[in-house]
Formats: structure tokens, C-alpha cells, sequence
């Protein structure tokens, strides 16, 4: 039964009420509609829980329960009763002629059916999520992302302390901590820790730009390029974000951020170079002054891939400091 179907039902109770239908039923029955009336929609959610739900890209203008969400851009806000499986398709094309690829696509609908899965628990409705069956292409479209080699390493390194601008700030501050493009472009001035004894860069999540994961969370002490562009941010701020150009209390446009970069990049170093290459080039690094494997995953704030690696506090800066500084020096 459809949500809106209620309503109808409503209407035709309270016609049958002055004739054969108790006060007793009807109040049973009435009770039951309060329950879906007003009809449950997407946000339904309370407000507590809703940043648990990831509604999509994180290179993408944020998708939430709070502003926007794609589901109810593309199809309205209606009853979750009241969508079918070809409203699921009509999103689906909708999406791919955004340009997202089948990853994005993939990870934007599977925040879509957990958040419509929470809201009919949760009131207990009798009606299918009608996007659980939508066929979704394989994600094969994929391209394999390469290290950028040593020696364009050392190309972009250079032009960066020669151009001197926040641009080449955004790059560099990526060079030597492995950030993600999204990660840095959302800092705020008050993430950059300058003054500690081992000045590092607390990263955490924000209300303009999240984490791609729980293990994203970190602090990476800052060395090399890295220290010398989170000067460049502080000598020269005068806000609350190291990079307005891409940054607002609304959103963070990494997209913006990695066309630029990525155009550059391509001109200074090689033609398959982008910014993301960093973060294999990084990790490379780390294997070649043979950094601890788990060191390596918390340094990147990449995915645990054990449970093990989940226990204790794992490396403090001290340490942490000691790898990175083996980058830089050789």
C-alpha cells in the first residue's frame, strides 16, 4: 500500500464512522495512520543520526539530509511508498548524464537505498524499497592511477617554490603527507598545528567537506614540501580557510581544485600525471625507506585491512616524524 493511500483511507473512515465502524476500530485504525501521516519521507531520519548516512562522492558538491540529496533533486520529495523501480532508472540516467562514473554512481545509490531501508524500519512501513534491484554498470570504467616517477617528481617540486601561489600551495602541502586533492582543499587554517614541537596537520572532517572514511581521521606530521607550503598558508591568510579559492562554510570544490591542478601537472610533468599520483608516488616512498605496512595505511588514511590493525592508539607523531623525514632526505 502506498502511502498516499492513507489519506483516502482517512477520509473514507471518518464518512463510515456515523454508520457501522465502532469508536473502538476506529481509533485503532486511526492510531496506525498518525504513524505514517505526515507520509515518511527521505528525511524522516532523525537529526542525530543522519551524518552516519554517506550520500555521495566526496569530490562531488555534498549530498546530505540536510541541503541537498539526489534522490529528491531528481525525483521529488515524495512518499518512499510512492517511488517504483522506474523512478530507480530515471535517477540512474539522471546520474550518469552528470558525468559520474560507475563508481560514483554506485556509491550514490547505495547510500540512497541504506538511507530508505533506515526510514521503513524505523516506522515500521509495509513497503519495498523500490531502488534495492536497480541495475547499476559494473565498475569497470576504472582507469588504473600511476606514481609519478622520481624524476617529474622533482619537475613539479621545483615549479611549485617557483610559482609561490596558493595553487602550487595546495600541491605541495599534498606532496609530502599523501592527502587526498578533498582533503586538503577543505583545511582550515586552524588544522595546520605550526607551533607544536612536531608540527603536524590534524586532519578531520568538517560541515563543508567530510572524510572518505573513519580512518581518514589522522594527524600527519609535516616535513619537506608539505611544512614548507603549510607556512606559505599561514604566512598569508586572512580567513578561516588555507584555501578559499576552493573552499566556503558550504562546500569544498576539490572538482574545481583537481581540473586546475591536473592541467598544470600535465604541462609541468608528464602527460598521464595527475594530482592523485601523489598519493601512489607517496606510498611508494614509504615501502623504499621500508616503513611499517600499517604505518603506511595510517600515514594515508587508508582502509584498515585487518582487525588487528583496529587495536591500540596506533603510531604517535614521534615516529611517524621519523619515516617522513627519511622521504625528504633521500
Amino acid at each position: 500500500m502506498l502511502l498516499s493511500d492513507y489519506g483516502i483511507i482517512h477520509q473514507h473512515l471518518l464518512i463510515k464512522r456515523s454508520n457501522s465502524l465502532s469508536s473502538a476500530i476506529f481509533a485503532r485504525l486511526a492510531a496506525r495512520i498518525a504513524l505514517v501521516s505526515p507520509p515518511c519521507t527521505v528525511f524522516a531520519i532523525p537529526q542525530r543520526f543522519r551524518p552516519s548516512f554517506v550520500l555521495g562522492p566526496v569530490d562531488l558538491p555534498p549530498w546530505n539530509l540536510q541541503t541537498r540529496f539526489p534522490l529528491t533533486e531528481c525525483l521529488g520529495n515524495r512518499s518512499i511508498g510512492q517511488y517504483t523501480s522506474k523512478d530507480a532508472t530515471v535517477l540512474r540516467e539522471w546520474l550518469i548524464n552528470k558525468g559520474l562514473s560507475n563508481s560514483s554512481l554506485q556509491r550514490v545509490f547505495s547510500g540512497i537505498k541504506a538511507v530508505i531501508n533506515f526510514v521503513t524500519l524505523e516506522h515500521g512501513l509495509e513497503c519495498q524499497n523500490a531502488f534495492a534491484k536497480v541495475y547499476l554498470p559494473s565498475n569497470t570504467d576504472a582507469k588504473k592511477r600511476h606514481a609519478i616517477s622520481p624524476s617529474n617528481m622533482a619537475k613539479i617540486k621545483a615549479e611549485c617554490l617557483s610559482l609561490d601561489d596558493d595553487i602550487r600551495w595546495l600541491v605541495a602541502i599534498i606532496f609530502d603527507s599523501s592527502m587526498r586533492l578533498s582533503e586538503a582543499a577543505g583545511l582550515m587554517i586552524d588544522d595546520l598545528k605550526l607551533e607544536e614541537d612536531i608540527p603536524y596537520i590534524d586532519l578531520k572532517p568538517h560541515p563543508h567537506r567530510r572524510l572518505k572514511t573513519a580512518s581518514s581521521e589522522r594527524k600527519i606530521p609535516l616535513v619537506g614540501m608539505s611544512l614548507w607550503a603549510a607556512k606559505r598558508i599561514k604566512q598569508h591568510s586572512t580567513g578561516l580557510y588555507c584555501f578559499p579559492r576552493y573552499t566556503n562554510s558550504e562546500r569544498c570544490n576539490s572538482n574545481s581544485a583537481s581540473a586546475a591542478i591536473n592541467k598544470w601537472i600535465k604541462t609541468v610533468g608528464g602527460s598521464n600525471d595527475v594530482i592523485h599520483g601523489l598519493r601512489h608516488s607517496f606510498r611508494d616512498r614509504l615501502r623504499a625507506v621500508e616503513a611499517p605496512t600499517d604505518m603506511i595505511d595510517q600515514l594515508g588514511g587508508w582502509a584498515l585491512k585487518s582487525v588487528g590493525q583496529g587495536y591500540g592508539d596506533g603510531y604517535d607523531l614521534e615516529l611517524l616524524v621519523k619515516y617522513l623525514r627519511r622521504l625528504t632526505n633521500s
